[in-house]
């Protein structure tokens, strides 16, 4: 069985992100350690976690944040996961945003295209 052993965890927070923390905290009636190591459980998968969807989207911010990546560049992470096929759609994506740095205006039919399929 794991280590039972409870640690504690010092926090660099500012005095406005410590008072949200709080505050959100209060709203779940809990204290803002409680709220913290219920998001831990989450991210970690431990047997006190919250349930498995909570637990992806636990996984799901640390993979967006850009931490999963450790030291591996994002090119390196695109050809572990997808091969030369992510490298392929990060090019796509790089000229397609230098196209559009050169000129905007050819672009913005498209994107009204693209959010009106949405509306």
């Amino acid at each position: 069985m794991a280590d039972l052993y409870k640690r504690k965890v010092t926090l660099e927070l500012t005095d406005v992100e410590v008072r949200e923390l709080t505050e959100l905290a209060a709203r779940a009636d809990m204290t803002a350690g409680e709220l913290l190591s219920a998001f831990v459980h989450d991210l970690c998968r431990s047997e006190w976690r919250n349930g498995s969807d909570e637990s992806d989207r636990a996984e799901d911010w640390y993979d967006r944040t850009g931490f999963a990546y450790g030291s591996m560049s994002l090119a390196a992470n695109l050809v572990q996961e997808e091969g030369i096929g992510g490298i392929i759609t990060l090019v796509d994506a790089l000229e397609s945003q230098q196209m559009y740095r050169e000129d905007p205006e050819s672009w913005k039919e498209e994107l009204e295209n693209c959010l009106g399929a949405f509306s």
